[in-house]
């Protein structure tokens, strides 16, 4: 069983992308691959992209035998190209860590269908308290941002966590974790390869294999009931986690 964490904002991206065996899908930001193992096999085409070499390495051999998966390190900030176009793009907690955010939005121009959808989800921290190195100070720099590569907002929503959310999170997670936690780090990592959780995915332990499997329990069970609230937002974004979904104007 592969380490996904407390992966709950995988239900936040299948809450709002379509899923069906006719469509394809590109993910900018694979991250452990939990959102992709849940959308396997349940689309035509699955393309994921990371900047983490070791990441797609990893991933590239779990997948290595299912030809609908394809797997790319690049810089999705560079003029790199897929060369073909997707009917939905998503991406969950990787803007916040580029350093070009237009970058990030242009690529997400040259690989989306012209009637497609993208679905992109990030914590805009205020700059005292980011862990990142992208925000936002309010929502007029954002939109015209997105504005000038050719993008338009469909939906631009602040997600919380319900009270059941919170509470699985504080007492069945974040207390657990804290008490085995390895890595006390004073700079936030900006690549996968350098987080605690890339370290577990590789570890083969039978302390690695428990916490994965506790994981992934924690995680199915806080999935019984609503996990988010939608709440429209005002023109300060700052510390809210946004959502926004994207089409070509």
């Amino acid at each position: 069983m592969k380490y996904h964490g407390f992966s709950t904002r995988d239900y936040l991206i299948l809450d709002n992308i379509p899923i069906s065996e006719e469509i394809s899908v590109l993910e900018i930001g694979v991250g452990t691959g939990s959102t992709a193992e849940l959308i396997i096999g349940r689309v035509k085409e699955f393309c994921g992209v990371d900047i983490s070499r070791e990441l797609i390495e990893v991933l590239s051999a779990t997948y290595r035998n299912n030809n609908s998966v394809n797997l790319y390190c690049l810089d999705v900030c560079s003029d790199a190209s897929l060369g073909k176009r997707f009917d939905v793009i998503y991406s969950a907690d990787t803007l916040e860590h580029v350093k070009q955010p237009k970058g990030f939005f242009n690529f997400i121009v040259r690989h989306l269908s012209f009637d497609g959808i993208a679905v992109v989800t990030f914590p805009n921290e205020s700059e005292g308290k980011h862990h990142g190195i992208t925000w936002f100070n309010n929502k007029i720099d954002l939109l015209m941002l997105i504005d000038s590569v050719g993008l338009k907002v469909v939906n631009l929503f602040e997600v919380r966590g319900t009270i059941w959310h919170k509470i699985i999170r504080k007492y069945l997670w974040d207390l657990p974790k804290s008490l085995i936690s390895r890595q006390n780090m004073t700079i936030s990592p900006q690549t996968f390869e350098q987080t605690e959780a890339f370290q577990i995915l590789q570890d083969r332990s039978i302390k690695a294999k428990f916490f994965s499997y506790y994981a992934k329990t924690i995680t199915e069970i806080a999935a019984l009931f609503p996990l988010y609230d939608y709440f429209e937002v005002g023109q300060k974004i700052n510390n809210e986690i946004l959502l926004l979904r994207l089409k070509h104007k």
